[in-house]
């Protein structure tokens, strides 16, 4: 499933925790582990809201290694 290539690719590329991720979202970790693994998708209702967080979180995450990058340069 496209979805959960991406947004594993996401992860991967910000480098960041499931863990994290899932409480920053608001879901378990069990429930994104399926996005990423087992082809299921977040609730029709809920996923405007998911995608909208997880794209800040994946945003903001990239953000700070750019801004920590600059500072160590």
């Amino acid at each position: 499933n496209a979805y959960g290539t991406l947004l594993k690719k996401l992860i991967r590329f910000t480098n960041i925790k499931l863990t994290n991720l899932a409480e920053i979202v608001g879901y378990d970790t069990s429930y994104i582990s399926k996005w990423c693994n087992k082809g299921k998708l977040p609730a029709a209702k809920a996923a405007p809201n998911v995608n909208k967080c997880l794209a800040d979180v994946f945003a903001r995450e990239r953000s700070e290694e750019r801004r920590v990058g600059k500072e160590c340069r």
